[in-house]
């Protein structure tokens, strides 16, 4: 395989497409010797390709080690240091975009909601207090069901959600995105409710 040209022509919007692109970094054999700068080289024209590559590398491949002592992350087998701020963006957008090409509603797209449950987790270990503003901003530029189904796991995970994210959540349950809308209902019912009713937030 012509791995350039295959990521090059790579169709996001294809179901399935961010395990893909897990399966094919798993088939090189130098993959434990990979630096991010080289996931990067791989295909230096699809900066949304290369970024989803960096959140499998950082997050599936080479997963984060969290100091909860210190509040500062490394990645173990890659560096035994703290990440600059550079290399900590570059990790952060590439799992929203493994969110954002996690095509939740489309029933073909069998690994979704796994890679979704699995990058919430890694993000609220990195930016707990900035994770629910964070997924509200990336669902207002690019407005996906899988950000929706995203706040939903955070609603689990720190057992509250901010006032105007459920207005929000609100709001999405009558967009007419047919597609949001059904994911916003289903969060509320069943991430929001249940939480509200033990934790009492709202």
């Amino acid at each position: 395989m012509n791995i350039n040209n295959y990521l090059e022509t790579l169709d996001l919007s294809k179901p399935g497409v961010v395990g893909d692109l897990e399966e094919m970094l798993e088939s090189f054999k130098n993959l434990k010797e990979l630096s991010m700068d080289d996931i990067l080289n791989l295909c230096p024209k699809r900066k949304d390709v290369t970024s989803i590559l960096i959140g499998l590398w950082a997050g599936f491949i080479k997963p984060l080690i969290y100091d909860r002592d210190y509040g500062l992350e490394g990645l173990k087998n890659y560096k035994q240091q703290y990440l600059t701020a550079r290399e900590k963006r570059l990790i952060l957008n590439g799992y929203f975009d493994i969110i954002r090409y996690s095509h939740i509603d489309n029933p073909e797209d069998h690994d979704a909601i796994d890679y979704i449950y699995s990058v919430c987790g890694k993000l609220y270990l990195l930016i707990p207090d900035e994770l629910e503003a964070n997924l509200v901003e990336q669902f207002l530029l690019n407005p996906t069901a899988s950000f929706i189904d995203a706040l939903g796991r955070l609603v689990r995970e720190k057992c509250s959600i901010e006032p105007e994210t459920f207005i929000l959540l609100k709001n999405a349950a009558n967009s007419p995105n047919k597609k949001i809308a059904s994911m916003a209902k289903e969060v509320l019912e069943e991430d929001v409710k249940p939480m509200n009713d033990i934790y009492h937030f709202l």
